[in-house]
């Protein structure tokens, strides 16, 4: 079977401050069928989301994209008007937030409608029909309800299953897929992956999965694109490549994944008698307006030299819990002790004080670093 679309001998550069051409990426190769999944893997700054923002041509502009370009036998230019044409028609993108994707202060059914009416050329009443069929296809909950919802106001693997029904409003020809599941939990990631895969096999959708898991990847994927520092180390068919492969890269890739088991005696035993560093007694949290509460009596309990993790679904309290033990959501209830101090005791300049001593690493980085 010949593929649809063919991307050959595709560099992307950057100019530096000499003027030189400095190589980002490439050579890379790829192709898309209809109906397969290509599985596109590698480790952070690999150039997994370069090939995929050059196959759409959305790059930045200081960075030029520079390759052979085919759809159905017929050259296009890369970054012509006939690239651009593709994209949000026959190539559609599911990103890897789609907080930050999805417009915040839009109703969701309004960028779904804009995009039908937009791009199919829908009257309104058509359009609404559409809409509320693609909430119900990539299983939404409550379509009628979740149109007149916004972003912020759904979970993570609900915003991603909006993210696919936008991307699919277009009726494009391939799907490519930016680790869709990089913020979700194991369980809500496979759903998003069996959708998508769902997806492929009915409407014999192109689907380029992007991850830097290789064995998650694996279950999906007919075929394999490894990428390393910006070169294609490895690729063919995902049974051949697991069965025998050729690069040390590849092999560690897929050892990543294996867990050892913990023996007796791993961990050092806590000393007897030894205070909490941090205690948290009976914390209770619920938002505004929610049917039910995000944290409902929960103790804690973290001594020094410890490491305690905090394993749940997505909604299950976990990030409630971090922000409610430093203080930073109103409405928080119980107590909470650092080294033995009440930080309900202090006020806005004894608890700055004490801040000083929590450091916090959060999900997000891009939304967190100024």
């Amino acid at each position: 079977m010949s593929a649809w679309l063919t991307l050959e001998a595709l560099h992307v550069e950057a100019r530096t401050r000499t003027a030189a051409m400095q190589r980002l990426l490439g050579p890379i190769d790829l192709q898309l069928h209809a109906g397969q999944c290509l599985g596109v893997v590698g480790e952070s700054g690999s150039g997994k989301s370069l090939t995929a923002l050059s196959l759409l041509g959305l790059l930045p502009a200081p960075l030029q994209a520079r390759g052979r370009l085919s759809v159905d036998g017929a050259a296009i230019e890369l970054t012509s008007a006939a690239h651009a044409r593709l994209r949000g028609r026959a190539l559609a993108w599911v990103p890897q937030d789609p907080l930050a994707s999805l417009h915040p202060l839009r109703r969701v059914g309004a960028q779904l409608l804009e995009t039908l009416r937009t791009v199919r050329g829908l009257n309104a009443g058509d359009a609404d029909t559409q809409a509320r069929a693609l909430l119900e296809r990539v299983q939404l909950p409550d379509p009628d309800a979740s149109l007149r919802r916004y972003p912020h106001q759904f979970s993570g693997g609900q915003r991603q299953r909006i993210a696919i029904a936008l991307a699919l409003a277009t009726q494009p020809r391939a799907l490519i897929a930016d680790e869709p599941t990089s913020a979700l939990d194991a369980r809500i990631a496979r759903d998003i992956l069996d959708l998508l895969d769902r997806l492929r096999r009915e409407d014999g959708l192109s689907l380029l999965l992007i991850s830097h898991d290789l064995p998650l990847v694996g279950a999906y994927a007919q075929q394999l694109l490894v990428l390393k520092r910006g070169e294609a180390i490895e690729r063919g068919a995902t049974a051949q490549v697991f069965a025998a492969p050729a690069q040390a890269y590849t092999r560690e890739l897929l050892a990543a994944d294996r867990i050892a088991p913990l023996r007796e005696g791993d961990a050092a035993p806590r000393p007897a008698d030894t205070p909490a560093l941090l205690v948290g007694e009976g914390l209770r949290m619920r938002y505004p307006r929610a049917l039910a509460p995000a944290l409902d009596g929960v103790d804690i309990e973290l001594h020094r030299g410890e490491g305690l993790a905090l394993v749940g679904e997505s909604g299950s309290g976990k990030s409630t819990l971090g922000r409610v033990l430093l203080r930073l959501l109103r409405g928080a209830q119980g107590r909470v002790y650092l080294d033995g101090v009440d930080l309900a005791n202090l006020d806005a300049a004894a608890l700055r004080t004490l801040r000083a001593r929590t450091g916090v690493v959060f999900q997000d980085p891009y939304a967190s670093l100024d």
